[in-house]
């Protein structure tokens, strides 16, 4: 998370306040789930790809020599 998410996501708050309570507060927590959850969704496709691609390579260099 970079360093001014916090500030920002209290500016935020803190407009929508001033705006319209109820319906802020719903657009900050999809907000706030969906910056909570891009970096997990991220890091297991990361994940897979890279279990994909080891196994490939374990697959192709460990071939029996006849």
């Amino acid at each position: 998370m970079p360093l001014g998410m916090p500030f920002l996501f209290l500016a935020m708050r803190w407009i929508g306040s001033a705006i319209n309570p109820a319906a802020f507060s719903g657009i900050v927590t999809v907000f706030g789930v969906g910056t909570l959850l891009m970096p997990l969704a991220v890091g297991a496709v990361e994940g897979l790809v890279s279990n994909f691609l080891m196994s490939k390579h374990a697959v192709f260099s460990e071939r029996p020599k006849v």
